[in-house]
């Protein structure tokens, strides 16, 4: 598989390479697709639960459209959507 970066993620990628911690793109890639993957706390190989999460993106998408949300910091961010992700029945890894 053939993946284009954008100038932005291609110099952060750079930096990490740059700084000899990383030997590879791949490494780089691998090591960041596993803190997202370990993070995050839903099954994304599950198709009920990927159409679940598209059709929440879809009533985002219309909130942010439409002026209606709010802003939060990233660690409120994360304990907000882990509550919502558990009452809405999302199985945990």
């Amino acid at each position: 598989m053939a993946i284009q970066l954008s100038p932005e993620l291609e110099a952060k990628v750079q930096k990490f390479l740059d700084s000899g911690r990383f030997d590879s793109v791949d490494a780089v890639l691998h090591t960041a697709l596993d803190s997202l993957t370990d993070e995050l706390p839903i099954d994304l190989e599950n198709p009920d639960v990927v159409e679940k999460l598209r059709g929440m993106i879809a009533v985002a998408d219309a909130q942010i459209a439409s002026g209606d949300y709010e802003v939060l910091d990233v660690e409120t961010l994360k304990v907000e959507m882990r509550s919502f992700l558990r009452e809405e029945g999302f199985p945990a890894e």
